[in-house]
């Protein structure tokens, strides 16, 4: 390099020259500091270079089948994204509970050992249960669900009325009331957890077995819940 490059006996070469180097236009908008606008420029792939390799490419025929290509991206469902329930807004909007549910009084003419009626109308909140807890939801002796951190904001919350559990590798079995819905924390039910760590709590009471044995169904939200209608469970 020293017998190629002798220094103060070359000029340096200008913007427009480094330009047309690197096949960019000659009024192309740069930095206007030498160091800067000559990084650029050197860090760079040259123009015509990428033109002629784009032009192969194309010219492969790898594009012919576009418009089934199209086709086949346009039959794909619309991914929805979930935005996260902000716990502290919804604590100042509800300081006492979101919802409170009766279960309703079965008629006097039927017996009272018969199981209640379901109303097919009603939201029904589906949410996988964690493995630490679901023994209480297998002899349907479960009084409290709480969530993790994390719940979708779009999820009706005030129009909640039934809880199905998801048990992870069996399914939905059991429907619950939710008799209450609020904010609340984990230290409620675990003492020695953070008092801080709030989370949606959800007061629950069995109400029947709703089918024989567990049913698989996909969890749409997070692979963690699903809010539907009863009438859709069913029909599901």
């Amino acid at each position: 390099m020293e017998h190629v490059y002798r220094p103060r006996n070359y000029r340096r070469i200008t913007q427009s020259e480094a330009c047309r180097i690197q096949g960019f236009p000659d009024n192309y908008i740069l930095p206007p500091t030498r160091p800067r606008w000559m990084k650029l420029i050197g860090n760079s792939v040259a123009v015509p270079v990428i033109k002629i390799l784009a032009n192969a490419v194309v010219g492969t025929g790898v594009f012919d089948e576009k418009d089934d290509v199209d086709a086949t991206i346009e039959e794909k469902p619309v991914v929805v994204r979930h935005k996260q329930l902000d716990l502290f807004a919804t604590l100042r909007q509800y300081p006492e509970n979101i919802v409170e549910n009766a279960m309703p009084e079965p008629p006097q003419e039927k017996p009272q050992e018969q199981e209640p009626d379901v109303d097919m109308d009603k939201n029904v909140l589906i949410s996988l249960v964690k493995n630490d807890n679901v023994e209480h939801y297998l002899d349907q002796s479960a009084k409290i669900y709480y969530t993790g951190k994390k719940f979708p904001s779009s999820v009706a919350l005030n129009k909640l009325y039934y809880f199905m559990p998801y048990i992870k590798r069996k399914g939905i079995r059991d429907l619950y009331l939710i008799k209450i819905a609020r904010v609340g924390t984990r230290k409620e039910g675990q003492p020695n957890n953070d008092p801080n760590d709030f989370r949606l709590v959800f007061e629950i009471e069995f109400v029947k077995k709703l089918f024989k044995d567990y049913k698989p169904v996909e969890l749409e939200i997070w692979h963690t819940f699903t809010d539907t209608t009863m009438k859709e469970v069913l029909e599901r």
